[in-house]
Formats: structure tokens, sequence, C-alpha cells
């Protein structure tokens, strides 16, 4: 949001613009066909009418599409969950009702078309760079790296014993 929001002092980004017009193919329809526009201020309030699968049934139609809501490493490419979630139907009009989403996840590939760059590459240099965080992002292998170096172990631990966390 931050980054959109940058982008939008710059002039190069618009609440009002439509979604198609940076993501030409992102055209998720309503139940009865009709497809309603969404526009880059739905998506950052909330209101552009997309859900999280985990809102929704084991079997709801996030998962048949195998929509990826960002938890755990899934390996799916930003462009093929938004082909995913695309295909999915709309269960409200945008702009009619409020629900946190992958509507996050729409903005950043929006904010990647909009800047013509990898959403690590415009976050750095929209927000964290500005800011003089230079570690705001990392990969899979670097976290990975960062546990073993900090545990010895491979991967973290969960937690199984909420009693043995010291205070």
């Amino acid at each position: 949001t931050v980054a959109a929001l940058r982008l939008m002092d710059q002039g190069r980004l618009s609440p009002e613009d439509t979604v198609t017009r940076w993501l030409p193919d992102f055209t998720p329809r309503m139940p009865d066909g009709t497809q309603p526009l969404i526009t880059v201020d739905q998506l950052m309030s909330h209101l552009a009418g997309l859900d999280y699968g985990f809102n929704q049934p084991e079997d709801g139609p996030y998962a048949c599409a195998g929509v990826s809501d960002g938890i755990g490493d899934t390996g799916i490419p930003l462009a093929e969950n938004l082909r995913r979630i695309a295909s999915v139907p709309l269960d409200r009009l945008p702009g009619t009702r409020w629900r946190y989403s992958v509507a996050t996840d729409v903005l950043g590939a929006v904010i990647e078309a909009a800047t013509d760059m990898p959403l690590q590459e415009a976050m750095a240099r929209l927000v964290t760079g500005p800011l003089g965080i230079e570690a705001a992002f990392s990969d899979t292998s670097t976290s990975d790296a960062l546990i073993l170096a900090a545990t010895g172990k491979s991967k973290a631990a969960p937690i199984t014993d909420l009693r043995s966390i010291p205070a």
C-alpha cells in the first residue's frame, strides 16, 4: 500500500485506475458472467470483491482453483496466482462490501506493472530504500540460512509447548 501511495504521489498511479489498465488479463467475473471493473482504490480499501481461501470451506472455489493465500511457500509465481484468482467468480460486486483478501497480492502485481520492475525492487526503491532499510525482503533460501545459522537446524522447529518459551 505504501508503494502504491508513493506511485500516486509521483503521478504514476491513480486510485481511479482500473486494474485492467495495468493487468489486462485480470478480469474476474461475477457468477452471472458480468465483468465488473475493479479499481486500485478498491484493492487498497479491501472492497475488490475478492477473498482469502482460508475464509472459505476447504473445498471452496479458491481451493479448487489452487489459489495461494500467501501462507506458506507454495512456489506459485504471482502471474499464475493472478490467473487462478481471476478464474474464480467474485462473490460480491466490487465496492459494495469490505473484506480482507488477496487484493493485496493483486495490488503488488499492479505495482510491478506500473514500475516495470519486480515487486521486491519496486519496494526497495519506493519504500525501504528511502527509509534506509536494507533487509526488508528475503527469499526462502536466505530465511533457511538464517534459521540454520541461529539454531543449527535446517528448518524452524514448531512451538509445541507454550510453557517452554522464556519470558
